[in-house]
């Protein structure tokens, strides 16, 4: 079995670039898909704690077009706050798999 290499993996940062190009020129980019949280930011990144749970996150990832490229991208980046993807991300981990007594689960992320 073959490994994947990081350069071919999808890049959701060019999806985004792609997608803010059509909202400036539509008539040029018709066909460009747009992620569904590019309006959106307080659902995806802006939250608080408790954290959302895994379900809510993949159920607000599921409408998207791009959610298949977002979660590989996010898996190899591995972002440090926010859902992208259908996952939840604390410093660079995926929530739902840290124990639920880790620290980093509960508390302002700023003061990490």
């Amino acid at each position: 079995m073959s490994k994947r290499r990081r350069e071919n993996l999808p890049s959701f940062e060019g999806a985004l670039k792609n997608a803010a190009l059509a909202a400036l020129e539509p008539d040029r980019y018709l066909n460009v898909p747009q992620p569904e949280c590019i309006d959106r930011p307080d659902e995806f990144v802006d939250y608080g704690y408790p954290l959302p749970t895994a379900e809510e996150a993949e159920a607000l990832c599921a409408p998207c077009k791009l959610v298949e490229v977002c979660n590989l991208s996010a898996r190899h980046v591995r972002p440090n706050w926010g859902i992208q993807g259908g996952i939840v991300w604390v410093n660079g981990r995926q929530a739902h798999l840290m124990a639920e007594d880790d620290p980093r689960l509960v508390g302002d992320p700023s003061e990490k």
